[in-house]
């Protein structure tokens, strides 16, 4: 999320007097319809648990045709009538409490009673955002690969740690249900009291996830095996800036999974994903390798085309041989099937040493670091000459209700209540437009507290570039788009902004 989040929360409550209920991690009143709560900062997210699946086909119609005029994140008609015929089905995932409490009004008019439970979300970065094409962060959402169809590895039996090691790691290509079958055992689920992620064992007793999985200091982490054990992890070694960590799990007797070369990559290759999207654990999925050097933040990542679920994130990035080439970190907020692993070199070079190095070509490594160092000065370059016209980075909408934020880049505090043009467009046809008025500048260098170790904002910060440079708000109705044109989606256009950063797209909050 933009560096606004908290300052959006109460920009919405502002707006209509809101009922207020005690937040479940501090107690303080906070409003029903609010994500974060204001005090602690808590999620206040929920998901909404039948006690049982519906057995009655005519019930689950009609009572997902209900469920599914709430709007997001309710799911499609299709998927909400598959979740009710399921064990414990979650019917509503990271909404609302005053969404949810309108869900279990509509069960209760079945005779149903469905249980709130505390949203199992992981944090999250900045979204979609035409930065971007700066290739300053894409704006990308710290969540994981997901999206992916529930898997069960055929053969019953795991796999004999003789046969593990005479497989994972040599030349032959394996079939994924060959890969899955070899590597579940070692992939595990982390878990905090507040997210889920992923990790897998490099060594008997040491993981490999990324430094955003890990839980907050007060907290312990949670390690769930794919035979039912749950042990705790101990953080051994962490790197923000690459986001990889090192996690020791005393007692866990795991065989480590065959470590690869992403230096040697190729776009078009396939790849294997496995993970926890949306906490089901040991979930596998195929993707492809859509660019093999991409450079976020200073670092190469490996660019995957996938469909994207939090929980994924830290889960290992497999090759056809099941060698591990990268670790899941990053998607790209509004952009279906787009995420990004962290190539595996990072973690036995560049001093980690968490990984013992396998026999690679230093000089393919060093060429990867080279291209990406190369694109990060170039984009340095086209950032210090950006938002000297204003540029829109985010704009949201529920309802009629209009999100927008934007950066400017000026010697002086812009003033409050200036106005920008705007529109919405849609396949080239117009929407809506008018003018929007910002409520709130603040300078980049005073972002709050619990966005400063964001990567968007320690790159910027890194390379000198947030000086002069401050971002603003707009919140405001729209009723004049027309909705014959579906707006989520649709293109927000900042009229005479930046032309480089005078777009983005619209999406639903």
């Amino acid at each position: 999320m933009l560096p606004l989040v908290d300052e959006v929360d109460s920009l919405v409550m502002s707006q209509e007097e809101p009922i207020r209920e005690p937040c479940p991690h501090c107690g303080e009143l906070a409003a029903l319809g609010g994500r974060i709560c204001p005090h602690c900062k808590g999620s206040l997210l929920v998901d909404v648990i039948l006690p049982e699946a519906i057995r009655d086909p005519r019930t689950r119609y009609h009572l997902a045709r209900a469920l599914n005029q709430l709007g997001p994140p309710s799911p499609s008609l299709l998927i909400l009538q598959k979740q009710l015929a399921s064990p414990q089905p979650i019917i509503l995932k990271g909404t609302t409490r005053l969404q949810a409490s309108s869900a279990r009004e509509i069960l209760e008019q079945s005779g149903i009673t469905g249980r709130l439970a505390p949203s199992v979300t992981e944090k999250t970065s900045f979204k979609g955002s035409p930065l971007y094409a700066a290739g300053i962060a894409g704006l990308v959402a710290v969540l994981g690969i997901g999206l992916w169809a529930l898997y069960s590895a055929s053969g019953g039996s795991a796999p004999s740690s003789s046969e593990i090691q005479e497989r994972q790691g040599g030349q032959e290509e394996l079939s994924t249900e060959e890969i899955a079958r070899l590597v579940q055992p070692s992939i595990v689920s982390l878990t905090c009291r507040q997210s889920v992620g992923s990790g897998f064992f490099i060594s008997e007793d040491r993981l490999l996830t990324n430094a955003h999985v890990l839980c907050p200091d007060s907290d312990t982490i949670r390690v769930h095996f794919s035979d039912q054990r749950e042990l705790t992890g101990d953080v051994v070694a962490r790197d923000e800036d690459l986001d990889l960590a090192l996690v020791s799990v005393p007692g866990a007797a795991a065989q480590p999974l065959a470590i690869g070369d992403a230096a040697v990559l190729s776009a078009g290759e396939e790849v294997i994903m496995i993970g926890t999207p949306l906490g089901m654990d040991q979930t596998v999925h195929e993707g492809i390798v859509s660019h093999a050097v991409r450079n976020l933040f200073g670092v190469a990542y490996i660019q995957v085309d996938a469909n994207v679920n939090p929980g994924n994130s830290g889960g290992p990035l497999l090759n056809r041989q099941g060698n591990v080439i990268g670790v899941i970190s990053l998607q790209v907020e509004g952009a279906s099937g787009l995420g990004f692993a962290i190539p595996i070199n990072y973690a036995f070079r560049d001093g980690l040493n968490y990984v013992a190095t396998p026999e690679t070509d230093v000089s393919r490594w060093r060429e990867v670091l080279r291209t990406v160092h190369e694109a990060e000065q170039r984009d340095i370059a086209k950032v210090e000459q950006a938002f000297a016209q204003a540029g829109v980075v985010q704009a949201a909408i529920s309802g009629d209700v209009f999100l927008v934020f934007i950066l400017k880049r000026t010697p002086f505090q812009p003033s409050s209540g200036e106005e920008f043009p705007f529109s919405v467009v849609r396949e080239g046809l117009t929407a809506c437009g008018g003018m929007m008025r910002i409520s709130s500048w603040a300078s980049f260098d005073a972002a709050p507290e619990a966005t400063s170790d964001l990567p968007e904002i320690q790159w910027l910060r890194k390379q000198g570039l947030t000086r002069d440079l401050y971002w603003g708000a707009a919140y405001f109705d729209e009723e004049s788009c027309t909705r014959a044109l579906p707006l989520e989606g649709a293109e927000f256009v900042l009229d005479g902004g930046d032309p480089d950063y005078d777009r983005t797209t619209l999406v639903a909050r």
